[in-house]
């Protein structure tokens, strides 16, 4: 009896699996490619219910509604300023994940650059 490693069949059928879905121009990832996202074991996840569910959340309670701090708390001088948070549901900026997708589409050839 012989105990054979076989993950290279593996590995190389999910590259192509997933290659073809990136790839692939009829594909509705790829008709729609803002409102999905993978995760980083390449499973795929729709974000427009997520972006619906983000929009009706209960406001932030310390923000007014022009965004705004509402508390005015007292910081010692030798404090660090807040690092300014991206405020999308996106792990890319929006508009980054535009120019990838406009890319995708764009027919261009990889190996010209």
């Amino acid at each position: 009896m012989s105990h054979e490693d076989r993950m290279e069949s593996f590995f190389l059928s999910e590259t192509l699996k997933y290659l073809y879905l990136l790839f692939d121009d009829s594909n509705p990832v790829n008709l729609n490619e803002e409102d999905y996202i993978f995760s980083t074991q390449a499973h795929l996840f729709p974000i427009k219910r997520i972006r619906k569910l983000i929009q009706n959340l209960v406001p932030n309670p310390f923000r007014s509604d022009n965004g705004q701090r509402r508390m005015n708390l007292h910081v010692a001088n030798n404090t660090c300023a807040l690092p300014k948070l991206a405020k999308s549901s996106l792990p890319l900026d929006e508009q980054l994940w535009s120019k990838i997708g406009k890319f995708v589409h764009s027919k261009m050839d990889m190996l010209s650059f």
